[in-house]
């Protein structure tokens, strides 16, 4: 599964960073020493490691981006609806889809995201019998603002189902004896691929000291007839 949307134009996405920017006191720094960022709560980042301030925190960032970029949001779910021939609603136990924020550094230029898939979904409370995995599940990415030099995604064709039962050492070796698609993103294009699919953050080439990759992320997992978004 891999489909490509156009959902935002030049003056839409300029209009969302213009958002983003606006609400600087509101982002988290998610590195240490490097200038990542998020707007919003991540359940990669915060809910597998307290998942109850998760849910705390996820209502506090929810109202922010609501009622900042609640047009967007309406526009997200239409399209994926269409797109995917099924109704979309959003998780409202879970945060909303939010927006990873990284800003000119020559580390990024490094493989610095880890490859993996989107299984943090197990960290949630789902009203769903095991087991979890189960389930239908996809992740996707709008591209807000890019470096001069673009950016994207590598995608293994490898999945959950086939590295389930591996260590990380035979699971490192089947990814080092594999070859990677990239896949090219485009600012106002939402690309949506299987989470279950092995993935990761293509490194930026040449960064350079204006450069920003903007994007907005979520995941959706299905049940009950309809897919349930949520970060």
């Amino acid at each position: 599964m891999l489909y490509e949307i156009s959902l935002l134009d030049k003056s839409e996405c300029l209009d969302v960073i213009s958002n983003i920017q606006s609400l600087r006191e509101s982002w988290t720094q998610r590195h240490e020493h490097l200038p990542f960022y998020a707007l919003g709560k991540a359940t990669y980042l915060d809910a597998v490691r307290d998942k109850e301030n998760y849910y705390r925190e996820a209502r506090t960032y929810n109202q922010i981006l609501e009622t900042n970029f609640g047009e967007l949001y309406e526009k997200l779910a239409t399209s994926l609806s269409t797109t995917l021939n099924d109704p979309v609603v959003y998780y409202n136990k879970a945060a909303l889809p939010g927006f990873h924020i990284f800003l000119a550094h020559k580390a990024f230029e490094l493989p610095m995201g880890s490859i993996h898939m989107d299984l943090q979904y197990r960290s949630l409370d789902w009203p769903l019998p095991e087991p979890l995995d189960s389930y239908p599940l996809i992740s996707f990415t709008l591209a807000i603002s890019l470096p001069k030099s673009g950016g994207g995604l590598h995608l293994w064709d490898i999945h959950h189902q086939e590295v389930d039962k591996l260590s990380q050492f035979e699971f490192s070796n089947l990814i080092q004896k594999s070859e990677y698609k990239f896949c090219n993103y485009q600012v106002g294009t939402m690309i949506i691929h299987s989470g279950h699919q092995v993935h990761q953050i293509a490194p930026v080439k040449n960064m350079i000291y204006s450069d920003t990759r903007i994007t907005l992320q979520g995941h959706a997992l299905f049940f009950d007839n309809a897919w349930h978004l949520y970060w």
